[in-house]
């Protein structure tokens, strides 16, 4: 009976002898997975919170065939494989504990190997893969758990095979962001000043995030709505100049300040306005509230 549930609840039917573990998905899914993998540590050290990465290596390893074009056409259940090792990648930064108990370990002194490192994320690993089998026969097949990530990579993957040239315009959108926030993490390195403007350049900030924003507008054709925009931007710069300075210097007496910075707004924009709201009242009662306690 569970099999037959769940092969009404399948989005795709494989077709007979259709490649799906394959090397080729594997280490695609492995090589973008390190990429997500470097881009968790350091958000991760800067927020306490990671991203897996299933969506960007499935719509990047689908990119890349794409553009390779190989002889044996690349398919949906090798896709599935490509996010699953990309996702398994960019997760064992906060799985092997690489975002909390080893740099807090670290700074207390006690600095692990190389080989010590390596040796504790490959068992962290082996415990997940050990546990994978039971907890998906209760949460998948029994309770019937809808994973969200899960759902929307599933759902991504078969609206890239059906829409191809869709997807290759979205994945070529994602570089040139990307492009851009290198550059903009490069330029900021040497003007620090760009990624923690001082206060009373805020509005000017604001205002400058509104104006591009409607210069967007304007060019989609939406007049009205990048008119109003320019009015936000011509209210971001005057309130800009009149916000309470004594208040934000008092915040930032707790380490409070403002970030500009590529990576985090795309982050918040993958996590949303719950889970962004969660960290932001976490950051207020550990740094305004307990640690003035504490001290």
């Amino acid at each position: 009976m569970q099999a037959e549930e769940v092969q009404d609840e399948r989005l795709y039917t494989p077709h007979e002898g259709e490649d799906g573990f394959t090397f080729r998905a594997v280490l695609t899914g492995c090589l973008l997975g390190g990429v997500v993998s470097c881009m968790n540590i350091y958000f991760g050290l800067k927020t306490g919170w990671s991203i897996g990465g299933s969506l960007i290596a499935a719509i990047m390893g689908f990119s890349i065939f794409a553009a390779i074009k190989p002889k044996n056409k690349y398919g949906v259940l090798e896709a599935n494989i490509t996010q699953t090792s990309g996702s398994a990648a960019g997760t064992m930064t906060s799985a092997a504990g690489l975002l909390a108990c080893i740099p807090a370990m670290s700074m207390l002194g006690h600095d692990l190997s190389y080989m010590q490192l390596t040796i504790w994320a490959a068992s962290i690993a082996y415990l997940g893969v050990f546990f994978a089998v039971p907890l998906r026969r209760q949460m998948v097949l029994v309770e019937k758990l809808r994973f969200p990530t899960g759902t929307a990579t599933a759902e991504t993957i078969m609206a890239m095979f059906a829409s191809g040239e869709e997807t290759l315009e979205k994945s070529r959108t994602l570089i040139r962001w990307g492009i851009g926030a290198a550059l903009f993490t490069l330029v900021a390195f040497f003007f620090p000043q760009l990624g923690h403007p001082d206060p009373a350049l805020w509005g000017i900030y604001i205002g400058v995030a509104f104006s591009a924003l409607s210069i967007r507008e304007w060019f989609k054709g939406n007049q009205s709505r990048a008119q109003f925009l320019v009015l936000l931007a011509i209210a971001g710069i005057l309130i800009g100049e009149r916000l309470p300075y004594g208040a934000l210097a008092m915040a930032g007496g707790y380490g409070f300040s403002l970030l500009v910075n590529p990576l985090m707004m795309g982050a918040g924009v993958l996590i949303g306005p719950r889970v962004g709201a969660s960290l932001f009242a976490g950051a207020v009662v550990a740094w305004a509230i307990l640690a003035p306690v504490s001290q």
